[in-house]
């Protein structure tokens, strides 16, 4: 932690999101396209959608649901940081339903194609190592994925 990688488990025993994974992800996106995540989100998907319950956010709020995490778990926080690139975003169950439905119609909305289907496709495919134990998380491209 401070600004250091560490290594909680041996290569190949397991696998976890991490923030750092996350901030240079975003940070790469943020150099190829001149925006941040939450930018690009906010104008191609959440606008087009009218999500007004849904977007990053840099106070809890009492309406969140508690994320389910380890308990005072060292990689989770409250990041003040709105620009996508944290642990933050939070949505209505309604909007979270609406999301779900863009899913579902390969990123069509009232017959608008808002999100390319590859990347969608990308979102959800797992990218994670296979590992022999099913319990251990699967991730897609900034997205949870479980493929069993």
């Amino acid at each position: 932690m401070n600004g250091e990688d560490i290594r909680t488990f041996a290569p190949g025993t397991n696998w976890a999101y991490r923030g750092r994974n996350i901030e240079l992800i975003a940070a790469i996106i943020q150099f190829a396209t001149k925006r941040n995540i939450a930018d690009i989100v906010n104008e191609e998907v959440f606008k087009p959608l009218n999500l007004t319950e849904t977007n990053w956010y840099n106070e809890l709020d009492e309406t969140f649901a508690e994320v389910i995490r380890e308990q005072n778990g060292e990689f989770w926080s409250v990041s003040s940081n709105i620009d996508g690139s944290q642990m933050n975003m939070y949505a209505s169950a309604r909007e979270f339903a609406q999301w779900g439905l863009l899913h579902l119609n390969t990123g069509k909305y009232n017959g608008k194609q808002l999100i390319q289907p590859e990347i969608l496709k990308l979102a959800t495919t797992i990218h994670s190592p296979s590992f022999p134990t099913p319990d251990l998380p699967e991730n897609g491209f900034l997205w949870y994925v479980k493929g069993s």
